[in-house]
């Protein structure tokens, strides 16, 4: 798949690479590479484990969006749940590399100081988990 970053994209990461480097932190020169490259290629982790690795990544929206659609069709539609919990890790195994280079872009453009440690971002991703499941199911 092509990479979707613009020219202006790939000018702010050269020209913010310091700062990117010190938000991502762990495999920042993998991200670099990803974000940089011509292709995009298909994040495992962002599928396996899409919820927790969103998580880990600071992105709640996206947690949110997730636990809210497979929980809301458990108990009722269960093969609309099966689809949801087969189509929405592939999704974010293919797009969560350029979702998180938004992410990082958004909060070194709007000099957000707020960074989630990636452990505490799986913490509350299991508590919007559990926290969703029993107010819709």
């Amino acid at each position: 798949m092509k990479n979707p970053l613009i020219i202006e994209d790939i000018e702010f990461i050269e020209n913010n690479i310091m700062s990117i480097r010190s938000k991502v932190g762990f495999n920042f020169q993998y991200y670099i590479d990803e974000w940089l490259s011509e292709k995009t290629k298909f994040n495992f982790w962002a599928f396996f484990l899409a919820p927790f690795w969103l998580g880990a990544k600071g992105m709640f929206e996206y947690v949110f969006l997730y636990c809210i659609l497979t929980n809301l069709f458990v108990n009722r539609i269960p093969s609309l749940h099966l689809i949801l919990i087969v189509l929405l890790p592939i999704y974010f195994g293919f797009t969560g590399d350029i979702l998180y280079f938004k992410k990082i872009k958004s909060e070194i453009s709007n000099s957000t100081g707020f960074s989630v440690n990636g452990l505490l971002g799986i913490c509350l991703v299991i508590a919007i988990q559990i926290g969703t499941y029993y107010l819709i199911a």
